[in-house]
């Protein structure tokens, strides 16, 4: 088994029941027992996101059960061994942390066994094309056309010249705008990507409809333009309300 937790996303009174599992009646809500995240990954991994959110009573559990190999679910006396991977991912550097009493530093040696480092994008320009051609088959439109294929290649080409601050998820967020923007016709994506369409007008538009659910008067606020301005611009630009939002 694969089970994917994300640090952030836990409150901390509920940490013991997430992790280890707990015992019906163990406590007020507990109707049924529940099994936990650590036993549900027993014999696989159990992938720890964002691991530097993680709080210093999580830290202190985690390290226990990576130490013993052992788990206790609330409300029970036996403990129960478990054999699991465990797999940390964070963007943030823990070492500063460490340094001022914020992430354990024994914790941090035991999940650090075999550190791997993923650098910026900006430093791997080439992995850029192939993540292009994968951000737009989630889109759903891609085909096998030799002029298809030609002109993703050239998208993929001229988005690698440019400069990513936000790394994979501003290179995606930019083939989706770009998408959007030319109704999924790549060749009019590859257009906007060229003369730079996709961050002016037409991209502040599509932007403030994202945000407001396509209200246009809401994005007409957020804008600063009239609402006739907007009904104006979603028609120069043939701007559609997406399946994936309607």
């Amino acid at each position: 088994p694969f089970i994917a937790l994300n640090m952030a996303a836990i409150p901390k009174d509920l940490i013991e029941s997430e992790l280890f599992g707990h015992a019906e009646g163990s406590y007020t809500g507990a109707s049924s027992n529940r099994v936990g995240l650590i036993a549900q990954a027993d014999k696989g991994t159990l992938y720890l996101n964002e691991i530097g959110d993680a709080s210093p009573a999580f830290q202190a559990k985690l390290l226990d059960v990576i130490e013993s190999g052992r788990i206790r679910r609330v409300g029970e006396n036996n403990t129960r061994k478990v054999d699991v991977r465990f797999l940390a991912a964070t963007n943030r550097n823990l070492r500063p942390m460490m340094r001022a009493g914020e992430f354990r530093t024994d914790l941090f040696y035991r999940l650090c066994e075999i550190p791997i480092e993923i650098p910026p994008l900006d430093e791997r320009k080439t992995d850029i094309p192939a993540l292009v051609e994968h951000f737009v088959r989630q889109h759903g439109t891609a085909n096998t056309d030799r002029l298809y294929r030609q002109q993703l290649r050239e998208l993929g080409e001229l988005l690698a010249r440019r400069s990513y601050e936000g790394n994979v998820r501003e290179l995606k967020a930019l083939v989706k705008r770009l998408l959007l923007l030319s109704d999924g016709d790549l060749a009019r994506a590859l257009e906007l990507a060229a003369i730079g369409g996709a961050n002016g007008e037409e991209e502040r538009l599509l932007d403030a409809l994202s945000e407001t659910g396509w209200n246009q008067r809401a994005a007409a606020r957020l804008l600063g333009v009239s609402e006739a301005t907007v009904r104006k611009r979603i028609k120069k630009y043939g701007l559609k309300l997406p399946e994936t939002e309607s």
